[in-house]
Formats: structure tokens, sequence, C-alpha cells
């Protein structure tokens, strides 16, 4: 097998290996909190999208499609469907990461998939998708806990009609409100409380030579 090359870059002294590292470091905390007054340049966008969207899927099909989404009304309507449980006093705690300045949604593409084959190629691209905005200079904040049929209704209600019925993963992306730690649950600045873990992961390595 013909070995490839790997061309080092300098970022200050950091090579790109230990750069990437660092950006996956950065993607691990849930962020919950925005300066919702902040606008994402559109080509920043742009280039989030491209790098979500150019990555590879089952025989490269177009298995997802990729809703981008600055409209603070849509944001606050799905907002309002992202909860977890019921907790103990009978209350909802909300999912605050997809009030970001840019909200991703994946949903199932035109091509007929297996739902494994959705999930897979949706992880992959939304990592993509996080470690582009992290390199930009932005924090972010997945979101699994939502009702996906009112999720696709509100999307539809805005772009017309989605090409499938899908609606795995959210991820929010934006400058956070510097006011507050990352775990901390607000709605228009007003602390609303916390929620997350801050623990390491401990995934076993396995190393065959």
């Amino acid at each position: 097998m013909k070995s490839v090359g790997f061309v080092w870059k300098d970022f200050g002294g950091l090579t790109i290996m230990s750069k990437i590292l660092e950006y996956a470091n950065e993607i691990v905390p849930c962020q919950r909190n925005w300066d919702e007054s902040y606008r994402i340049p559109e080509e920043q966008i742009k280039y989030i999208t491209d790098v979500a969207t150019t990555v590879p899927t089952k025989q490269q099909r177009d298995v997802f499609s990729l809703v981008a989404i600055t409209n603070r009304q849509a944001i606050d309507e799905i907002f309002e469907i992202c909860y977890e449980k019921r907790d103990k006093k009978n209350t909802f705690k909300r999912n605050s990461q997809v009030r970001a300045n840019l909200l991703l949604v994946w949903t199932s593409g035109p091509y007929p998939y297996k739902k494994e084959g959705l999930s897979i190629a949706v992880g992959i691209s939304s990592s993509a998708a996080a470690l582009a905005g992290v390199e930009l200079g932005y924090k972010t904040g997945f979101c699994k806990c939502f009702e996906p049929h009112r999720a696709k209704k509100i999307l539809e209600k805005y772009i017309g009609k989605l090409p499938g019925d899908e609606v795995p993963l959210m991820l929010g992306i934006g400058k956070p409100d510097e006011n507050f730690d990352t775990r901390d649950i607000t709605v228009d600045g007003v602390f609303k409380g916390t929620k997350g873990t801050s623990g390491n992961k401990d995934i076993p390595i396995h190393r065959l030579t």
C-alpha cells in the first residue's frame, strides 16, 4: 500500500494535529447560553454548511438534508419543543443550546436509507460542522432531546416540504454570553438554571500492532 505523506502546518507554534485535538476538546461541553444580539457573517455560515455537507455518506448518496437557521422566530418556536422529561417538580428543563446564533437541523434526505445509515452520516456531518464552528472561534451545543414530528412541522412552515420524515439531530453554533457559565441555561439573557455535567469520559482505546 502506498503511504500518504502528512503535511505539517504551523499555527503559531501548534501543529495541525494538536490544533484538531484542541478543537475536539472544545466541542465536548454543551454551550447553553448565547449572545443573541450577535450575527454570524453569511460567509462563515456557508463555510460551516459546506464542511457539514462535504462528508462521506453511504455510497455518497444524499441520505440527509441540512437546514441552517438564523431566523429568531423559528429558533424560538423550536426551543419550545426541545426539552427532556419532566423533573420532580413537574417542570421541563428546556435545551437552550438551540437558541444559538446559528441552528443547524439535520433531516433525512431524498435518497432511501436505513435508519442506522442516516445516524452514521448525521454523526459524521454534525461533528465536522461543530469542528468548523470552533475553528471560527464559536461555541457549540448538540441537541437530541426534542419532539421530531413537531420540529418537522415548524421547519416545513418556513421552508416548505422536506425531502424526508426524520429529524435526528440539532446543533447550535455561536457566540456565548460571557456573563454566564457554559452550562447555565438562559433565555433572553435571563438565568433559568444549570444543566449538564463537567466530568471526563474514559473511553477504552485498544491498540493492535
